[in-house]
């Protein structure tokens, strides 16, 4: 709570009923000013504010809630974040279904243009090779068990290897 916010409380705790023109003589801020931070204490339950009159709402309830100048101010930029934030938790890489794929194994297999567990069951083991660190039992292993988690495994299409 800044300094004249304090100020202005103290005149409606004292007092328990005043007016917003007591309150800016007293305090020597504009009427609009006294106001403006009034509306600040009603809006967080501080107190009660009609017709100009500022009342005290029960001390001890006061005391317990957050001041204003400590409440976090939310800015069109924090919305955006939260937003992209929480849209990039929902929309989690599909390719982490698969047991044999970690996170950094599913970026780069995004980055080469595998986005779906039906991309990586139709891929050519050559195709998944090309990417570092992928050795040919590892593609086998990510191909089988793309086509399984597909139903697509079985007869011709399914890679073995030992």
């Amino acid at each position: 709570m800044t300094q004249t916010e304090q100020k202005v409380f103290e005149i409606i705790s004292k007092k328990k009923r005043v007016g917003i023109s007591e309150i800016s003589k007293e305090t020597g801020l504009s009427t609009a000013y006294a106001q403006l931070i009034c509306q600040g204490f009603q809006r967080n339950g501080f107190i009660n504010f009609a017709r100009g009159l500022c009342s005290i709402i029960k001390e001890e309830e006061v005391l317990e809630k957050k001041p204003i100048s400590e409440k976090p101010k939310v800015t069109k930029r924090t919305i955006e974040r939260k937003a992209i934030k929480k849209k990039k938790e929902t929309t989690k890489n599909p390719l982490l279904s698969l047991e044999s794929i970690d996170e950094k194994l599913a970026k780069n297999l995004e980055r080469a243009g595998f986005k779906t567990i039906e991309n990586l069951s139709e891929a050519p083991i050559s195709r998944l090779m090309e990417i570092s660190g992928i050795e040919l039992k590892q593609a086998a292993d990510i191909i089988n068990e793309a086509r399984k988690k597909l139903g697509k495994l079985g007869g011709s299409k399914s890679l073995f290897l030992n």
